[in-house]
């Protein structure tokens, strides 16, 4: 999926909820969050995400949406609720009727990935250092301490 597909289904999404006079919440993590947010990719195959509000309806619309769309019923999956803090920081991403979209701090998707110790996220760690640098020479201090040590550690493996 591209940013613009991503965009596209959330709203399909979101008016399916609407039908239902009910509006969901998804933070989003995972390689959607690194396209959104992070921008170090064109497309991710899915959409990883924590539903914080109306989680069942949320499933059950989004399977009319695949269906729909000939998307795999897997498009918006909640596989990643197991590494989340119970209220991680968020950034408010989008609003659409019927459905309010997050995604997860830069710091906090860091330290999920780097918890996580896959070495497959190695290039997106690296991506997340670039992005604080970017930050940083920026003047923000948005992700605070974090970033400027976890971007500055050059002896850190991670970032070789």
């Amino acid at each position: 999926m591209t940013r613009q597909e991503i965009e596209r289904y959330l709203r399909l999404l979101g008016q399916e909820l609407e039908k239902r006079q009910l509006t969901g919440e998804i933070i989003i993590a995972g390689g959607a969050f690194m396209l959104l947010a992070i921008q170090n990719r064109e497309t991710t195959k899915d959409i990883d995400a924590y539903f914080t509000a109306e989680p069942q309806a949320i499933r059950e619309a989004a399977q009319v949406i695949a269906a729909r769309e000939g998307l795999p019923s897997d498009w918006l999956n909640d596989g990643i609720k197991g590494f989340f803090y119970h209220s991680p920081p968020v950034l408010r991403w989008a609003e659409f009727p019927g459905l309010r979209v997050y995604t997860v701090r830069s710091d906090y998707a860091f330290a999920m990935k780097a918890i996580a110790g896959r070495p497959g996220d190695i290039g997106d760690l690296r991506a997340h250092q670039t992005n604080w640098l970017h930050i940083s020479q920026r003047g923000n201090s948005h992700c605070g301490a974090v970033c400027a040590t976890a971007a500055a550690d050059s002896a850190n493996p991670i970032f070789d």
